[in-house]
């Protein structure tokens, strides 16, 4: 207890001292036109409007990789809020679900499409089943390489690409949402987002080994229903954390709920979020489990199996899942994608500050961008190279934006998010410190 009560009182200490430094370095002249992220900050997330009995929220898991122009859809809840009854309905849509989409004019399949269409003709012609049309393939060191993609395997590769996952990536988000809603006949109110780097920043708020818990909703080689099977453990753990850890974060300071709130991409305005988190928090929903009910959709074979993981066996759990998978392919492996993401973030250090240097500060902002826009720290597991990584970039992002907009709100947007990071995350107070002291001497020079 004596803990816990130690630890409310450093955030509470955090949040004042936040507070302080933009009051600080603002009432000394700072231009500023009129108001701006603190004040929505302070002012939209407090305040309590009127819902209508029921809401459907659209979450989304986005795969969205380092350098990637667009975005897969990956992780499809639909999460249907009824505040009278004080229920909730999950629909997942397994990422696999077939639909149509027009090819794009000039697309060419990637390799892996077109060797599994190679594969497949193979296989078809072993059996005698057909008899190869696709010219133009020769071996080259035991690897099949295809001289001219041929038009019968581009549409059978685009064949390939045929499921709901892939409409955000080549047709982009709206679309992606009307298919939705028709997939479950429900009209969608909001849209919420989060990739990796979010996902995992929450869950280690939530005391969570983000890295094993987002292996575990990943995985599906395991399981007999596969993309089912996993689809339907994502929809049981969010509903999981309605009902078991939603009281937990309502009790965080309003500047660091509001923090968790900003990982998310959404059209949800801040005072909507905040009614509806703050109705379902209170509701009946919390510590009931069976007010949270689960559907596949569409309709599909088979019945998933209800998993329930919890922090401390999460990791077991994943050691057992790919344990049984190695049995299966002795040739899988896991990549430990960490050291690949620390080394991208320091050489983008690197080269933005170099451009900055010489001048050239929009080169500068583009290269930082990818790790600021992705928050690519928040999947770094080592705390200490975290906390590192997450000031340093604050550091160069605050300073480019304050030379390049001399306005506060621009300059600070991402140093409070950190600031809440920091309270949420450790007890580095000397993280805190370093990059306070660094804002005053920036934006009062």
């Amino acid at each position: 207890m004596r803990k816990a009560l130690i630890r409310i009182n450093r955030i509470l200490v955090l949040t004042v001292a936040v507070v302080a430094l933009v009051g600080i370095v603002f009432a000394r002249g700072v231009r500023q036109d009129g108001p701006g992220w603190f004040d929505v900050l302070m002012g939209k997330w407090n305040e309590i409007v009127e819902l209508p009995p029921k809401i459907n929220v659209l979450l989304v898991g986005v795969d969205k990789r380092v350098n990637w122009e667009a975005e897969h859809c990956d992780a499809i809840h639909l999460m249907k809020f009824d505040l009278v009854d004080e229920r909730v309905e999950i629909v997942n849509v397994p990422r696999g679900t077939p639909t149509r989409m027009e090819m794009p004019a000039g697309w060419e399949p990637k390799k892996e499409l077109v060797d599994a269409v190679m594969e497949e003709e193979r296989i078809k012609e072993e059996a005698g089943i057909t008899e190869s049309g696709n010219q133009g393939i020769r071996s080259e060191d035991d690897k099949t390489k295809v001289e001219i993609i041929t038009e019968e395997i581009a549409t059978r590769a685009w064949g390939m690409e045929q499921y709901v996952s892939n409409i955000c990536y080549y047709a982009g988000f709206e679309p992606f949402v009307r298919e939705i809603e028709k997939i479950t006949k429900e009209k969608i109110d909001y849209t919420a987002r989060i990739g990796f780097s979010e996902a995992e920043g929450i869950l280690r708020v939530l005391k969570f080994n983000p890295a094993s818990t987002l292996q575990f909703l990943r995985h599906r080689q395991s399981f007999s229903l596969g993309d089912v099977q996993r689809s339907y453990n994502q929809a049981v753990f969010i509903g999981d954390m309605l009902s078991g850890r939603i009281s937990d974060v309502g009790k965080l300071p309003t500047v660091l709920q509001f923090t968790l709130f900003r990982l998310l991409k959404t059209d949800m305005p801040p005072e909507v979020a905040h009614t509806l988190f703050k109705e379902i928090s209170q509701s009946k929903i919390v510590g009931d489990r069976t007010r949270i009910t689960h559907k596949t959709m569409p309709a599909l074979f088979g019945n998933p199996e209800v998993i329930h993981i919890d922090p401390e066996d999460v990791r077991l759990e994943v050691d057992r899942l790919y344990g049984h998978l190695t049995r299966l392919l002795p040739s899988f492996n896991v990549k430990d994608t960490e050291m690949t993401i620390k080394g991208y973030v320091e050489n983008a250090e690197r080269e933005a500050s170099a451009a900055w240097l010489d001048g050239d500060t929009e080169q500068a902002r583009a290269i930082m961008n990818t790790v600021v826009s992705n928050e690519l720290w928040h999947q770094i597991e080592n705390d200490k190279e975290r906390i590192r990584l997450m000031v340093e970039v604050t550091k160069i992002w605050s300073a480019m934006e304050w030379n390049r907009t001399n306005n506060r709100d621009i300059a600070l947007e991402l140093p409070l998010r950190v600031f809440g990071y920091l309270s949420l995350e450790s007890d580095d107070d000397v993280a805190v410190n370093d990059l306070r002291l660094f804002l005053e001497r920036l934006l009062t020079d």
